[in-house]
C-alpha cells in the first residue's frame, strides 16, 4: 500500500511541477501560481487528514458519534467537482489528497481498521 502511495504522490507532485514550469512566463505569474498552488494542496491536505482521522475513530461510515464525518464528506466532493473544472488546479489537489494517505500508510493499521479491529474485539 505504501508504494502505491508514494507512486501516486510522486507522480502528481511530478505533473504539479510541469504544469507550474509550462505555465510561468514570468516572476509575478510563478509567485502567484505558486500561492495558489499552496491554499489548494494545503487545503486538500487538511481535508484528507481529517477524513482519515475520522474513518479511525469512528469507522469507514462515520457513524452518528463523527461530528465532522458528513460535512467533510460533502466538502471533499464539492472540492473534486470544482476540481474537475480546471485540470491546471487537479494535479496540486492531488498531491494534497495523496500525500495523507501516503504519510498514513507507513502507520500500522489502513485508515478504519483500528476501529473496525476494536469493534469486534480483535485488540488493538
Amino acid at each position: 500500500m505504501t508504494l502505491t502511495w508514494l507512486s501516486i504522490t510522486a507522480l502528481t507532485a511530478v505533473m504539479t511541477v510541469f504544469v507550474s514550469l509550462s505555465a510561468v512566463s514570468d516572476g509575478v505569474v510563478a509567485v502567484i501560481l505558486a500561492g495558489l498552488y499552496l491554499a489548494l494542496c494545503g487545503g486538500a491536505v487538511y481535508i484528507i487528514t481529517r477524513h482519515i482521522r475520522t474513518i479511525d475513530r469512528c469507522g469507514v461510515g462515520g457513524g452518528k458519534s463523527a461530528p465532522f464525518g458528513k460535512r467533510w464528506d460533502r466538502l471533499a466532493t464539492v472540492a473534486v467537482l470544482l476540481v474537475g473544472i480546471s485540470v491546471v488546479f487537479s494535479f496540486p489537489v492531488g498531491f494534497g489528497a495523496a500525500l495523507p494517505y501516503l504519510v498514513r500508510s507507513f502507520g500500522r493499521y489502513a485508515p478504519g481498521e483500528r476501529f473496525e479491529r476494536r469493534r469486534l474485539g480483535l485488540g488493538d
